[in-house]
């Protein structure tokens, strides 16, 4: 999704339950034509790939963009990334 001023929306995600709670918003995001971004912590790739069918991947996939947890050059960590804004999907509610 390329356009000049893109609407875009970081979503982290930990724990199988945020893996649960993350597919549906990435989904929604791209519907909403909203930009993702994704970080996901090391536990919520364990358990999101122990708890559902989807792979890292996979998850990585719906995503326009994928960063590392550790990234902290991530164009996500710099106050000049234009965005509206995180969700978080945790790993218990």
């Amino acid at each position: 999704m390329s356009t000049e001023n893109p609407k875009r929306m970081i979503v982290g995600i930990s724990g199988a339950t945020g893996v649960i709670f993350g597919v549906p918003i990435l989904q929604m995001l791209y519907d909403l034509r909203v930009e993702p971004h994704l970080v996901v912590t090391k536990p919520g790739e364990m358990t999101g790939a122990a708890g559902t069918d989807l792979a890292s991947s996979e998850l990585k996939a719906l995503a326009d963009h994928s960063y590392p947890i550790n990234g902290v050059g991530a164009a996500i960590a710099s106050g000049s990334f234009h965005n509206m804004g995180m969700i978080v999907a945790p790993c218990s509610i």
